[in-house]
C-alpha cells in the first residue's frame, strides 16, 4: 500500500497556486486538490491544498498587552 501525501501550498494571492495545481498534484502524487483551504478544515491523506491563510496571519503586527 502507498502512503498517500497532504501537501499545503502557501503563498500570496496571485502566485499561480491554482494555476500550477494539477502540476504539482501530479509531481507529488495527489490525488485531490483544494483551492483556497481555510488552514482548519481536515485534510484527508492525497490532498494538494492551496492556501494564504498562513501569511494573513504572520502580516499581523503585534499588539502590545497592558
Amino acid at each position: 500500500m502507498r502512503h498517500l501525501p497532504i501537501v499545503i501550498v502557501i503563498a500570496p494571492q496571485g502566485a499561480s497556486k491554482t494555476r500550477n495545481a494539477e502540476a504539482l498534484a501530479a509531481r507529488f502524487g495527489c490525488t485531490s486538490i483544494v483551492d483556497e483551504w481555510d488552514g482548519v478544515s481536515e485534510l484527508q491523506p492525497g490532498t494538494l491544498a492551496l492556501t494564504n491563510v498562513g501569511l494573513a496571519v504572520e502580516a499581523q503586527p503585534a499588539r502590545e498587552v497592558d
